[in-house]
C-alpha cells in the first residue's frame, strides 16, 4: 500500500486547471488559463492525484454544476492516462436536484 505524500493546498500564485484539452496545467502571472482551479493536489505512489470540491446549497447552481460536468468530460477525453482527477460535488443542490446525473460519464472514457 502507498502512503499519500506531498499533500498541497490550491495556490494563488499557480493554480493548476484543466486546460481545453483536458490536461492538468499549472496558471502563471502572464497566461490565464479558464475555469476553476483544482483544490488539492498529492502524490500516491508514482501517480499524481488531483482534487476539486464543491460544496453548493440549494437554488439556481446549474452553472457550476455545467462547469464541473465539462471540465470531468474534458479530462475524461485527455490522453493522459497517469494522473487521478477526483471531483467532490456535496450539499443540498446535489442531494435534490442532481442525484443521478453523473452517473453517466464513466462512458466517455473508452
Amino acid at each position: 500500500m502507498f502512503g499519500v505524500r506531498d499533500f498541497k493546498p490550491k495556490s494563488d500564485t499557480h493554480a493548476l486547471k484543466v486546460s481545453s484539452d483536458g490536461n492538468i496545467e499549472a496558471e502563471t502571472g502572464h497566461r490565464k488559463l479558464p475555469g476553476k482551479s483544482l483544490d488539492f493536489t498529492w502524490m500516491t505512489g508514482n501517480k499524481p492525484f488531483y482534487a476539486m470540491h464543491k460544496y453548493t446549497r440549494e437554488g439556481s447552481q446549474d452553472s457550476q454544476f455545467k462547469e464541473m460536468v465539462e471540465l470531468m468530460i474534458r479530462f475524461i477525453q485527455s490522453k493522459t492516462r497517469d494522473v487521478v482527477l477526483l471531483v467532490i460535488v456535496d450539499g443540498p443542490y446535489y442531494e435534490i436536484s442532481r442525484p443521478k446525473t453523473a452517473q453517466g460519464l464513466e462512458n466517455q472514457s473508452t
